[in-house]
């Protein structure tokens, strides 16, 4: 899996603006990414909502490479995650 990393100063970055730089980046990766789940640190959410799956990793995680994550977005060093096919 591709992994990218966005470090940004942006003041008041949400998970709306922090998901349209990951979008951007995937883009340069893939030609029509597909988001298939996320991770926002401070608040502990994370979609899909699932509680499947393995124990050494995170459901939502779990979740994506199952369904063919090509590219991790980690934006501000896990602040929030994206993953995309």
């Amino acid at each position: 899996m591709e992994k990218i990393h966005i470090y940004t100063k942006e003041p008041g970055l949400d998970l709306d603006s922090a998901l349209s730089m990951a979008k951007t980046e995937a883009s340069l990766s893939l030609e029509e990414p597909m988001l298939l789940s996320w991770h926002e640190k401070k608040s502990g959410r994370f979609s899909p909502n699932v509680t499947c799956c393995g124990l050494d990793e995170p459901a939502w995680i779990v979740y994506a490479k199952n369904r063919g994550a090509r590219v991790n977005v980690n934006v501000n060093q896990g602040e929030y995650v994206f993953m995309f096919r």
